[in-house]
Parts: structure tokens; C-alpha cells; sequence
């Protein structure tokens, strides 16, 4: 379903002479294909260990990539309706094929299946109708609704036509912002990726980046409480140190103070950002210099390793 999204999205856009593409497009293509990979982890490990068990790893049914606020352009909408049409297709063959094979006792759950196709369906052709605009205008917000809608619901569908197990609980959300108790005296440390403290620790130049990124905080108990909840959602399993395909860590973010970069396993809420499932995403506090007040901010994105050297 990702990978159908992103590829109706990034045929629908007019990429510049360089093959770059517009920032609206590039957010939902990117929202689209950058859980792809993290997804295909998971069936990986699925295919080489038949006793892993994906439900402890990933809180299902998960919940699709947040969805870009804002109205949506004429190609863009046209595109997500299209390939959610062609979602629902292969929705329908997989239900068909699913019905043929149920046994006994399974027709409440299929029942519940058809109704799910049926209400993403009408979501979609109302998204259609309540269109209006010429190409490249700016849509009202009414068919972005309703085809957010539809993509939940299909995306959620998927997950229970091939765990029905998820039916029973499906309603579960779970999105609370994690509280925990901050240090009266803040180890200047505690921000960087707890891998590369003592290699960091040992070299001039970090120490002092890092002494001038404190000394410009106005109010560092702030910059630790987020901190903090981080932590906190590591020892819940709400979070973890984010891995490459490969399975090896992805390390800390590029620049002082060298935070980790997490992979989000249960939906959990940590400095007033809502986080989803498979979304990867690092703490960034910067002082002034490289921007042009402190700041502190969860960033949200695709992350690679890179080389980096201090000094």
C-alpha cells in the first residue's frame, strides 16, 4: 500500500529540471516510502525466524504515515485517489480469496471486512465529487478528509485480513505523553547517543562544542525533561535505537549534541509530537549560531548513516 502511494505520488508531480521535487509532494512521497524499507525489515526477519513475532516488535494494526496538513493540490489528489482505488481492487481479490478459503466461525469477521471495503469506497468516490479547481490550485480541505478516511482504513484493513487476531482490539489507541522525573543536576551528557558518550567524551573538540551548546540554554531543565521522556519510552518498549536493513544501528545524528536516532515501536506522544509505528526520528537541540535561537525539536525522518569527523 506504501509503495502503491508513493509511486501514484511521485508520477503525479513535475520534478524540476534537476529531478528534484516540489516540498508539498516531496513530504507525502517520502511519508509514503520511508516506512517501505522498515516494513520489508520486519518480513525479513519474519522468513528467517519462525518464532519472531512481529506483534512484539510493532504495535498493530499500525497506523499510516501521518498525513500532510493542508489542502492538496489537483495532480496530488487525483493520484492518491487512484491508487486508493487501486488499493481497494486488490482489496476486494484478497477478500474474495480469503472468503474462499475461511472456515467456519469467520463470518462476522468477514462481514466486518466487506463493510470496511464498502465505507473506504464511498470516502473515496466522495473525495471525488467534492473536488473542485483547476490543475495546480489549491483544494478546501473537504476530499482531504475524506480520503485520510479511506487511506486508514485501508491500511488498517490489510493488517487485519492477515492478522483477524486484530480485531478484537483494534480500537486500542494508545498515544500518551510520557512524564518522568528530571535530575536536579543535568549530566551534560545525557543528550548524546549513549553508544558514542565515552568515544565523544574523549575528544577536545566535542567537549567543547558541547560546554557551548549548554552554555547558551536559557532553560536546560527543559532541554532534559524531553530528554527524559525519551528515556522513559526506552524502558517501556514504546521506542528503540533505530537499525539499517541490515539490522546494524543507525548511530547518532550528524552534529553536537550527537543524539540517537529511535525507531518508534508503540504509538507514543514525547515533546508534544505524536509519534507512530516504524516512523524513525532523533532529538535535535541547537544552539544559537547554527540557528538563530536555542531550540529543541523532534525530528521526524529518513535517516542513513554518514561519515562525520569532529575537529
Amino acid at each position: 500500500m506504501l509503495q502503491t502511494i508513493g509511486e501514484h505520488l511521485l508520477d503525479a508531480v513535475r520534478p524540476y529540471d534537476d529531478g528534484e521535487v516540489q516540498g508539498e509532494a516531496a513530504t507525502r512521497i517520502l511519508a509514503s516510502f520511508g516506512q517501505v524499507e522498515r516494513w520489508l525489515f520486519q518480513a525479513r526477519r519474519i522468513a528467517l525466524d519462525p518464532t519472531y513475532r512481529i506483534e512484539n516488535h510493532v504495535d498493530l494494526p499500525a497506523e499510516p504515515p501521518p498525513w500532510h496538513e493542508g489542502g492538496t493540490t489537483a495532480p496530488l489528489l487525483t493520484a492518491t485517489v487512484m491508487a486508493t482505488r487501486a488499493i481497494h481492487a486488490r482489496g476486494m481479490v484478497a477478500l474474495a480469496d480469503d472468503d474462499a478459503h475461511a472456515s467456519h466461525g469467520r463470518s462476522e469477521d468477514l462481514l466486518e471486512f466487506r463493510r470496511m471495503l464498502a465505507r473506504a469506497m464511498d470516502a473515496i468516490a466522495y473525495a471525488e465529487r467534492s473536488s473542485s479547481g483547476g490543475d495546480g490550485m489549491t483544494l478546501l480541505t473537504p476530499p482531504d478528509i475524506h480520503l485520510r478516511y479511506a487511506v486508514r482504513t485501508l491500511y488498517v484493513f490489510g493488517q487485519l485480513l492477515a492478522m483477524p487476531q486484530l480485531l478484537d482490539r483494534r480500537d486500542t489507541t494508545r498515544a500518551v505523553s510520557l512524564v518522568a522525573h528530571v535530575p536536579a543536576e543535568v549530566d551534560p551528557w545525557c543528550l548524546t547517543d549513549p553508544h558514542q558518550r565515552d568515544d565523544l567524551r574523549a575528544l577536545p573538540p566535542a567537549r567543547v562544542m558541547l560546554e557551548r551548546m549548554w552554555a547558551t540554554d536559557t532553560c536546560p531543565m527543559a532541554t532534559a525533561r524531553i530528554q527524559a521522556q525519551i528515556d522513559a519510552a526506552l524502558r517501556t518498549g514504546a521506542i528503540a535505537f533505530a537499525v539499517d536493513r541490515t539490522g546494524e544501528r543507525l548511530g547518532s545524528f550528524h552534529r553536537c549534541p550527537w543524539p540517537a536516532v529511535y525507531e518508534v515501536r508503540h504509538r507514543v506522544t514525547i515533546g508534544g509530537i505524536r509519534l507512530w509505528p516504524l516512523q524513525h526520528f532523533t532529538y535535535d537541540v541547537t544552539g544559537p549560531g547554527e540557528t538563530p535561537l536555542f531550540a529543541r525539536r523532534i525530528v521526524v525522518s529518513v535517516f542513513t548513516s554518514a561519515d562525520a569527523r569532529i575537529g
